[in-house]
């Protein structure tokens, strides 16, 4: 997902609650999940204002169920964690209307609960946060049905309290996770399974933690988070540990940020969701520093948007988004 400089232009040089056209061929797509309305939207980066959704997915056949994250891949399938049913459901990636899952995760074997997020790593292994049970799991390619994980992440050495969030950073092969009710950041090595303590943990009162919600990695490796609580949006430097203070703190310069989730699209530029607001903020990577003006602000009834979680941006394996 790639918006060019002369998308980022023209933004910047109209208001945020107008519409501005994108350029001709660029991919700039960024798909929401809806949890008061269980659907899946998606947006064209680059328009603002009151817009409808390029397409959306929902309906009874497609058993959404309070959605928190997607994860789409290009040309293959979009996965999505559904809270409510304890499941991950994968669709035809270009899917739209009331369709039903070709993909459904669910059942006992699976140890889903309360599934809050998930990634794809390279080599299509599924990993997914418990929020309901601390726990980080593992699912081999391809999985479907009443399937058990091939790893599972948890005990009391790993630090897990209600994790929210995770990000697969694909170069280094480490697994970084949001504990929402410890309000922390863990980070595992390479190859972590069982009952094991992260190489980092991000926590204490100089983090300013309050409530946080999706984390991602920019193309530094430095940590974002959208920080519910502290109604802003923080980043740590690639190897933060303890108790320490943010290298930067996103907030708006006119009116108040609730951030629920966040993406990066290859260049930096940077979308954030409000659920509290119904809205998306879209920043250009150079306008993410301190008190910042958005490119665009998507909202309004138009656009569908209810109680918008965690992000995702279509994710092809070979070159992920973002490449960390």
């Amino acid at each position: 997902m790639i918006l060019s400089a002369l998308v980022l232009a023209s933004c910047a040089a109209a208001s945020t609650s107008n519409s501005v056209a994108p350029t001709p061929g660029a991919t700039s797509i960024v798909q929401v999940a809806n949890e008061a309305s269980n659907t899946v939207a998606s947006f064209q980066l680059g328009l603002g204002g009151n817009i409808a959704p390029v397409r959306i997915l929902g309906g009874s056949k497609t058993r959404l169920n309070r959605p928190t994250q997607v994860w789409p891949i290009v040309g293959s399938v979009l996965y999505v964690v559904n809270r409510g049913n304890n499941s991950i459901t994968g669709y035809p990636n270009s899917s739209g209307g009331n369709v039903a899952p070709t993909i459904v995760i669910a059942g006992a074997k699976t140890t889903l609960n309360a599934p809050a997020a998930l990634q794809l790593e390279t080599s299509n292994a599924i990993w997914v946060a418990n929020s309901g049970n601390d726990s980080i799991v593992q699912f081999a390619a391809g999985a479907n049905g009443n399937v058990a994980p091939v790893l599972r992440l948890a005990g009391a050495k790993t630090d897990l309290h209600q994790p929210y969030s995770l990000h697969y950073a694909f170069r280094s092969g480490a697994i970084y996770v949001i504990n929402r009710s410890s309000n922390s950041i863990a980070v595992f090595a390479k190859g972590s399974q069982g009952n094991v303590a992260p190489i980092q943990l991000i926590m204490g009162q100089k983090t300013g933690l309050r409530e946080p919600a999706q984390l991602e990695l920019d193309s530094k490796g430095n940590i974002w988070v959208a920080n519910t609580g502290g109604r802003n949006v923080l980043e740590f430097a690639a190897g933060a540990t303890g108790d320490v203070a943010p290298i930067n703190t996103l907030t708006l310069v006119t009116g108040q940020l609730r951030p629920s989730g966040l993406a990066f699209d290859a260049a930096d530029n940077l979308t954030v969701a409000d659920a509290s607001q119904n809205a998306l903020y879209e920043f250009a990577a150079s306008g993410t520093r301190g008190k910042a003006t958005p490119i665009a602000i998507v909202r309004g009834p138009k656009t569908q948007l209810r109680s918008p979680q965690h992000l995702g941006v279509p994710q092809t394996i070979a070159t992920p988004i973002p490449g960390t």
